[in-house]
């Protein structure tokens, strides 16, 4: 089957359904799915390391086709993303323009996109579905409108199912299927440890991720232990002010900020805790999964897609977003009851090479987008 993967800002932007969309593409490949891959030539913008390893792969069945949108939107690459997502909104739109002739010529068998806007505009005809992997903060009323171009959906959780609910009335056709991790992982460098106890995480420095709440418990924390560091991977807007709330909270010397790496592995490797206390939009953080994957107890919030994959006190801890209170005692807990923690880690290592590996998620979206394509042709 020859599936068109859509996604625009996979060169120069490192979130979720950027990395997943490139696993789909490698893993669908592999399975051996002809895979034409749609995305961007965002000038002035730096490619992403992952971008860069995708290419130097050279998978046989992956067809990159890329295209510059602001041939049509002079300077858009100019302008920072916003809240309310003008910029990639805009982007999105130039980029269904831009691929719409190739995608009619090249008739692929399927369409698979990775946000709303980039899934309008398909040639009549082919199936056109949606993997959606988060859900918006507050209601979008546009997004019923854009809905109707989807032949079907792919949620990520069954908590980004049910927020998206009312806006799916309409779809055809409605799949749930999480996202799939490396396991076993790799890794490729040892990370020494700074500490008794090592407290990672993992994100883009925004608000909904809830960094600024984990800075404010961990000043708790160290009250109690002061043998325990954090370590903080990723960046964004907040930078500057993590910094400057480490400085004010006098913590410096037990919070590293690492910024982006190229293999998160290695820090989860080295971690007694993985910590995500994202606040909402998250359909099922993949962070997550490579933590588990790694053999360590993980630590993050609820209705953010995480029910799916962590009993709660078995193979990890959820706790209410936006509380700086349940991240300490959460916390607490593991780094004062050793067997719990390690117990913790090795069911959901379990858990991950039974249900999530990659190997087996791909077949998974294999077997969805070929009895789409059945049901709809």
């Amino acid at each position: 089957m020859r599936i068109a993967i859509v996604q625009p800002r996979t060169p120069y932007h490192v979130a979720g359904s950027e990395k997943v969309s490139l696993k789909h593409a490698e893993h669908l490949s592999k399975i051996g799915h002809n895979i034409d891959f749609y995305t961007s030539i965002p000038k002035g913008l730096d490619e992403t390391f992952l971008f860069r390893d995708f290419i130097a792969k050279n998978l046989k069945n992956v067809n990159i086709l890329r295209f510059d949108v602001s041939e049509s939107v002079p300077g858009l690459y100019g302008n920072k993303p916003d809240t309310e997502h003008v910029r990639w909104v805009t982007e999105s739109l130039a980029f269904d323009e831009k691929i719409f002739e190739s995608l009619k010529q090249s008739r692929p068998d399927i369409i698979l996109s990775y946000y709303l806007p980039d899934s309008l505009f398909k040639p009549v005809g082919i199936p056109n579905v949606l993997y959606l992997s988060g859900y918006p903060s507050k209601p979008v009323p546009w997004y019923k409108s854009f809905i109707k171009f989807c032949s079907a959906t792919v949620s990520i959780s069954s908590i980004v199912s049910e927020k998206w609910s009312e806006e799916l009335e309409g779809v055809p056709l409605k799949y749930s299927l999480g996202t799939g991790v490396d396991y076993p992982l790799v890794t490729h460098e040892v990370i020494e440890p700074k500490a008794k106890y090592n407290l990672v995480f993992a994100g883009r420095l925004i608000e909904r991720k809830g960094i600024i709440t984990l800075l404010d418990a961990f000043a708790q924390i160290l009250k109690f232990n002061n043998d325990i560091h954090l370590w903080i991977l990723g960046d964004g807007e907040l930078r500057k002010e993590v910094e400057k709330k480490i400085d004010n909270f006098k913590i410096d010397k037990s919070v590293s900020v690492v910024g982006l790496v190229q293999n998160p592995y290695d820090y989860f490797n080295m971690a007694d805790i993985c910590i995500f206390p994202s606040h909402q939009g998250d359909g099922l953080m993949g962070t997550v999964l490579e933590s588990m994957a790694a053999g360590k107890p993980v630590i993050t919030t609820i209705n953010n897609g995480n029910e799916d994959v962590i009993t709660n006190g078995v193979n990890g801890v959820l706790i209410e977003p936006q509380s700086s209170v349940a991240i300490v005692n959460a916390v607490t807990h593991l780094i004062e009851n050793n067997e719990a923690r390690l117990s913790m880690g090795k069911k959901a290592q379990e858990f991950i090479a039974n249900n999530v590996a990659w190997e087996k998620n791909a077949q998974k979206l294999s077997d969805i987008l070929l009895e789409i394509k059945s049901r709809i042709s």
